[in-house]
């Protein structure tokens, strides 16, 4: 007989036989109860097919015999019932009587597909590591409703902080003040490290490491550390991210900067390197970086909304301003007056948010050509035009034409054409 073959012979729990089926190690357990169900009318959800006393899951991972003696149980129809209600999420198990509670098998299916489901676990259950695990799997948090001695486990936390980073919270002592359990957290979710040992947050090259894999992790930091130039420099370098809403969300680079030490904040090099890869972070600049022309244009080119945290005398500068509409137009908002009678600056303002000529000054929002500019841009910017201009027939059709261009390009990007 070919080795892939297998001869399964199921008997019941007096030890007869019921039948003998012929079948190969790839088939799947719930295909042999299919088979089983056939000949003696037990439905496939009703059987227990037992091994040396285990439930079999696989057949491919037994011994080489050619002959296996498999014991048939049949399950009670509570069980069943249960079973098929909580695969289904239709069960709620907090009203499930005791017996259901302390139902391995249903908690096993259940914590599969409920990520609340280990709470109503009975007090053995939630210290049973095959239960636990697969509920970590699923929900790193259910790892707040384990037994003590599975918060301690390292498999279970390293699966649960795997899958949610915050998890960390819920691990015993130990384990956060484990290197790897804490940088597989971070590495998920950047808020995690703020529940790692003192003393990690405390140690430099643990630290460094850690916003060398998440910047936001320097949020976390000892003060001292805080002020570490080579560990701000990582964090800035390192893009942080967090968890949240279901996905891990980006924070912006500045955030690095917010962090570090004031004497950091000051440091030319260290900002200017933070500003390039996000100009907002010119907001955590010292305030004689923000009078530093090259850093704010370096600011403003990265992201024209930098220009709200530079000096009062830059917003006031041609140069600087200019390159930061040309990022977003709203930023006229932070330009000094006298630019804002500027069309050089206003005209590529409107350009790219017609919004913007809210901020215009008086002369430029009577202005045909920069009132058109704005509103082929926004037709709702027609509402800050000049009482002329908001009557003016060829403006208004101008207007409702790039509205209806603009709507009907929308439906065609929702109906992906």
């Amino acid at each position: 007989m070919d080795n892939d073959k297998l001869r399964v012979c199921v008997r019941s729990l007096a030890g007869n036989n019921i039948c003998c089926l012929t079948t190969s190690r790839q088939e799947a357990i719930e295909a042999l109860k299919v088979r089983v169900a056939a000949i003696c009318r037990i439905p496939e959800t009703q059987q227990r097919l037992l091994h040396n006393g285990r439930e079999l899951r696989c057949l491919k991972d037994l011994p080489c015999d050619l002959e296996l003696d498999v014991t048939l149980v049949r399950r009670p129809a509570e069980q069943v019932e249960w079973l098929e209600k909580v695969s289904t999420c239709e069960a709620d198990l907090s009203k499930a009587p005791e017996l259901i509670r302390e139902d391995r098998e249903v908690l096993v299916t259940a914590v599969r597909v409920d990520d609340d489901a280990l709470q109503w676990a009975s007090r053995d259950l939630r210290g049973d590591k095959v239960v636990v695990l697969e509920a970590v799997r699923r929900c790193g948090f259910a790892l707040a409703c384990a037994d003590e001695s599975l918060q301690a486990d390292r498999e279970i936390v390293l699966a649960a902080v795997t899958r949610h980073g915050l998890a960390l919270e819920f691990a015993a002592a130990a384990l956060q003040n484990d290197p790897e359990v804490v940088l597989m957290a971070i590495g998920q979710d950047g808020n995690a490290f703020q529940f790692a040992s003192v003393a990690l947050r405390c140690d430099r090259d643990f630290v460094l490491k850690s916003a060398q894999r998440n910047g936001y992790a320097l949020t976390y930091a000892s003060a001292e550390l805080r002020g570490d130039r080579d560990i701000v420099f990582a964090a800035i370098e390192r893009t942080g991210w967090i968890y949240e809403c279901g996905a891990q969300v980006a924070q912006f680079g500045g955030w690095a900067l917010q962090c570090a030490d004031t004497k950091l904040q000051a440091d030319r090099n260290l900002v200017l390197c933070a500003v390039r890869r996000d100009g907002a972070a010119l907001a955590f600049a010292s305030t004689a970086l923000r009078q530093d022309e090259e850093l704010v244009l370096a600011a403003v080119h990265q992201n024209g909304d930098a220009l709200a945290f530079a000096a009062p005398s830059l917003r006031a500068k041609r140069e600087v301003v200019l390159a930061a509409v040309h990022g977003s137009g709203m930023v006229l908002e932070h330009a000094a007056v006298d630019l804002c009678d500027d069309e050089s600056i206003v005209a590529p303002a409107v350009r790219r948010h017609g919004a913007a000529l809210r901020f215009a000054s008086a002369r430029l929002r009577g202005c045909r050509e920069v009132v058109l500019a704005a509103v082929r841009s926004d037709e709702n910017a027609l509402s800050f035009a000049s009482e002329e201009l908001r009557s003016d027939k060829f403006v208004r059709r101008t207007a409702r034409r790039c509205a209806r261009v603009e709507r009907s390009r929308s439906r065609s990007l929702r109906r992906g054409t």
